[in-house]
């Protein structure tokens, strides 16, 4: 499926590829923990994974956030001012 100009414009940014790389690692996470639960396994609660993918994304998405409205607000304060015309 194609990306649209939208996307493709906002995939360019570090944060916007910090983002995706955390959201890929949550669901790396996502993808152990159904493995684990396959195999049955009983050492450690595997619901731990989940909830560590739950932490990752909603802090991936935290982060990015962040990053957007500083670099957003840093590039406003130094960009020229321009005139209001009256």
């Amino acid at each position: 499926m194609p990306a649209s100009t939208e996307t493709q414009h906002e995939s360019s940014t570090t944060a916007f590829q910090d983002l995706s790389g955390n959201l890929e690692y949550a669901r790396y996470l996502v993808r152990g923990g159904r493995h684990l639960d396959r195999l049955q396994v009983r050492t450690f609660d595997v619901a731990d994974l989940y909830r560590a993918a739950w932490v990752q994304a909603v802090s991936a998405l935290d982060h990015w956030v962040h990053r957007e409205l500083y670099d957003r607000a840093v590039s406003d304060l130094i960009a020229p001012m321009v005139p209001v015309l009256r």
